[in-house]
């Protein structure tokens, strides 16, 4: 494929070897509650014009999006000034509307927490698992540990708890996760407010 390794940072020397994919480019736009959420798909050529995904009560700070590898869906992710975050859907709702929902209803988004940490950093993400198609949304509870939640497509987990023996002091404040492409699996890394720990 034209890789290139110097230093332990590999680069794509020539990108037309790739295969186009689509995206998203998600944003937050404004300094004023209730910024707006806005996205521009990528077709894998360019970009389109500016559309608008849901609301989500103070001003977005930090924004996850992933698109679902089985469905026609994505989810993002917002963590905002309010330290709420929550979770919305580009998909399919049970009577066959299109729309952005919380799992059950159009033009809604789901709080998955209202006291997530008050720093701002990246305390919240989402990933998919390859062959399944399920969604897991990751955040910080404000506290050394975190919580997630699984989409499965038509409905959502309860909420259950990151068991973790690494961190057990400080405040969760950074998360992110990976999707093997290959598998189920998902790695999790999130580190504590002192930055000591990294799990």
């Amino acid at each position: 494929l034209g890789l290139t390794s110097v230093s332990n940072v590999t680069f794509v020397a020539n990108q037309s070897l790739l295969p186009r994919r689509s995206g998203y480019l998600v944003y937050s736009e404004g300094n004023a509650a209730p910024s707006p959420i806005r996205y521009r798909t990528w077709d894998g050529t360019s970009f389109s014009s500016e559309l608008s995904a849901l609301s989500a009560g103070g001003i977005g700070e930090w924004l996850s999006v992933k698109n679902a590898p089985t469905r026609d869906e994505s989810i993002i992710v917002t963590a905002q000034t309010l330290d709420d975050v929550s979770v919305q859907i580009n998909g399919t709702v049970a009577n066959g509307t299109s729309c952005w929902h919380n799992g059950t209803t159009c033009n809604q988004y789901l709080n998955l927490t209202l006291t997530s940490t008050t720093i701002n950093r990246q305390k919240a993400d989402v990933a998919y698992e390859t062959l399944t198609g399920d969604a897991i949304v990751v955040y910080s509870q404000n506290n050394h540990t975190v919580a997630y939640k699984v989409w499965n497509g038509t409905g959502w987990s309860a909420t259950i708890g990151v068991p973790d023996t690494l961190i057990n002091s400080g405040v969760i404040s950074y998360v992110k996760m990976v999707s093997n492409p290959v598998n189920d699996e998902i790695a999790l890394i999130m580190t504590n407010t002192s930055a000591l720990n990294v799990m």
